[in-house]
């Protein structure tokens, strides 16, 4: 899952959005099924991608809801970046 992010960042430094976009897509299908499956840590990767409009179209709802399973299932970076938010 990471991989496939990390990977979608390489090819958009090479100046490559359209691979970007595919292979964020692929890590947001991936994130998205570990999540279904209660993993924290793919509840974490598809917030951050739908967040920022990787592999998605950018949704501040969507995010957020996946940030709350995260933290809701252990994953601490989640529960502070949802009570940042809350602050705001």
């Amino acid at each position: 899952m990471l991989g496939c992010k990390n990977l979608g960042e390489v090819a958009l430094l090479d100046g490559d959005t359209a691979r970007a976009q595919t292979t964020w897509s692929k890590a947001l299908r991936l994130a998205s099924a570990e999540c279904d499956r209660k993993g924290a840590d793919g509840c974490y990767l598809a917030g951050d991608l739908v967040s920022q409009g990787k592999g998605a179209p950018r949704d501040p709802k969507r995010a957020a809801a996946l940030m709350d399973r995260a933290c809701t299932l252990g994953h601490a970076a989640s529960c502070v970046l949802r009570a940042a938010d809350e602050t705001r």
